[in-house]
């Protein structure tokens, strides 16, 4: 199975940030 494991915290602008991104990356909103 392929998941998504990520932990995002959005920020007071509402900007959103991938805190972690355990394992291999590869491509991100691409």
């Amino acid at each position: 199975d392929n998941y998504f494991f990520g932990v995002a915290s959005v920020n007071k602008d509402g900007v959103e940030s991938v805190v972690v991104y355990p394992g291999p990356a590869g491509s991100f909103g691409e």
